[in-house]
């Protein structure tokens, strides 16, 4: 069983969080990158006989920590969404018709985002077990997500 590609019975919210925390790790990565950057970026010399003048206003270090100020409100921003799906994700595993067994494999895979040979592992079941809980949690996930459609 292939995970990385969407069947038809995976919750929504599922790819949402996923792409969340990429997005995450990638900013937090680029933030980095550019923090180490600027600790790089060389001072004036103010000793020197003639200080060169630039046209533009900023220097590159402020540049550099305009940069790292605005990746650190894409992260809050997307750490913020990461939470909000996360809690609608935690209240929506938790109204589904399933035994306590399949709710912690639908909290392990897509709140922890747990691979579900993993989950397999830890629950010290067989992973087509597991495939089979997690596939009927699913549908009776997608299911009450429908009624509560139709409900609004």
């Amino acid at each position: 069983m292939n995970e990385n590609k969407p069947t038809q019975s995976r919750p929504v919210n599922l790819h949402r969080l996923e792409q969340l925390k990429a997005i995450i790790e990638a900013l937090e990565s680029k933030r980095e990158a550019l923090a180490a950057l600027s600790c790089a970026v060389p001072a004036i010399d103010y000793g020197k006989d003639i200080v060169d003048t630039s046209p533009q206003p900023d220097p590159p270090f402020v540049k550099m920590q305009a940069a790292i100020q605005a990746i650190d409100a894409q992260i809050a921003q997307a750490n913020y969404d990461y939470i909000i799906d996360g809690a609608k994700m935690i209240e929506g595993i938790s109204t589904i018709d399933a035994d306590d067994v399949g709710k912690a494999i639908m909290y392990d895979r897509y709140i922890k985002l747990k691979p579900l040979h993993q989950i397999a592992n830890d629950l010290v079941l067989s992973y087509s077990h597991v495939c089979r809980l997690h596939n009927a949690c699913c549908r009776a996930y997608n299911r009450a997500r429908k009624t509560d459609k139709k409900q609004k």
